[in-house]
């Protein structure tokens, strides 16, 4: 082999070795996507990471659901690896863009008018993730760097990482014309604007308020799975949940979010006489390899299909940033559903007690 030929080979393999720019997994490694669920202070753990509320658990496509066995605010894992991509990459500011999204940010100011949506998204021109969480104040900035406060120990949350190529985020942006996220940081780079034109009508806070609107998009990751991806403004004020996701899905759904604020929503059982005809079902408490905790120190927002209805089983599992409360029917949010029959066996046996519809 001549010299520029083993010079070509080198750089093919080079190339093919590049990391993606995406979601990574505990060891940094790419990943096409990653849940996970934190567990809430556990004040009598003789674990100091479950006692001061630190505890994560964490799936892939080729992982089980388990404890990581280490602290989300620690420098390493697969929460540090991917967010750590911004603060690597914060000069880089012609190459890469990032929009940190709130409803109550690292500040602790609260913006109410805007949508109950809670997320983190970077990319550049060939991939990116999007990360979708229950984290209020979370997390820091650019400008900062990477951890997890402890103000935000005290209840349990969720943690959706998806990646996507570039261009879907284009279509993630006609669901935030919808969902109204509070942007408290972002950058993007003018080369991307003809190819994201939703992007830059976020950016220039060109949000769809002045008439009733949902959508459901399918979005497929980078490794080809695909993401219902369900979004609502405020003036569609309805439950997500019962008005939108389960009738998409065809499917009754147990339901885990929080329910400490006013007026929660009681679970919707299926009557006659009406045109909702699934069952909407609120999670009372969980376990998850032998940590419990009840829904009242549960911040997170999920969800799973079940198995209770005549045309089978649908394993689908959705992580959200939205609650069935009265006074977030008129808030916009969303959440994410895929097909993922170990995951939704996971999360599924995560439920320790549910309540219940009647049976005809």
């Amino acid at each position: 082999m001549t010299t520029q030929g083993l010079f070509l080979c080198l750089l093919a393999v080079f190339v093919l070795t590049q990391a993606k720019y995406g979601c990574k997994d505990m060891s940094g490694n790419d990943v096409d996507w990653f849940v996970s669920f934190k567990a809430p202070v556990e004040t009598g753990s003789n674990d100091p990471i479950y006692r001061d509320g630190y505890a994560w658990s964490y799936a892939d496509a080729s992982t089980t659901l388990d404890w990581t066995g280490t602290s989300l605010n620690d420098t390493n894992g697969a929460m540090y690896e991917t967010l750590q991509q911004i603060y690597d990459k914060r000069s880089e500011v012609d190459d890469y863009a990032w929009f940190y999204y709130n409803d109550e940010d690292p500040t602790g100011a609260k913006h109410s008018s805007y949508g109950h949506t809670k997320g983190v998204a970077s990319f550049n021109s060939d991939s990116g993730f999007w990360l979708i969480h229950s984290v209020p104040k979370w997390p820091n900035g650019s400008s900062v760097s990477y951890g997890y406060p402890s103000y935000e120990t005290t209840y349990g949350q969720s943690f959706l990482c998806v990646t996507y190529d570039y261009l879907t985020f284009n279509d993630i942006g006609s669901n935030w014309k919808i969902n109204k996220p509070y942007v408290y940081d972002y950058n993007f780079p003018s080369s991307f604007s003809d190819d994201l034109p939703n992007i830059v009508d976020v950016i220039n806070h060109d949000f769809i308020t002045t008439e009733i609107a949902s959508q459901v998009l399918t979005l497929t990751s980078d490794g080809g799975t695909d993401f219902n991806s369900f979004a609502k403004n405020a003036e569609w004020d309805q439950d997500l949940y019962e008005f939108l996701v389960a009738p998409t899905l065809k499917s009754d759904l147990y339901v885990e979010t929080w329910m400490n604020g006013a007026n929660p929503l009681p679970t919707f059982c299926e009557t006659s006489g009406t045109n909702l005809t699934y069952n909407v079902v609120n999670v009372r408490d969980v376990e998850l390899d032998g940590v419990e905790w009840t829904e009242t120190k549960d911040h997170s927002k999920w969800a799973v299909s079940t198995s209770d209805f005549d045309n089978g089983v649908k394993y689908y599992a959705c992580i959200g940033d939205i609650n069935r409360q009265e006074g977030q029917e008129n808030r916009a949010g969303g959440t994410s559903c895929f097909y993922e029959p170990t995951l939704w066996g996971e999360m599924t046996g995560m439920i320790n007690s549910a309540d219940s519809c009647p049976t005809s």
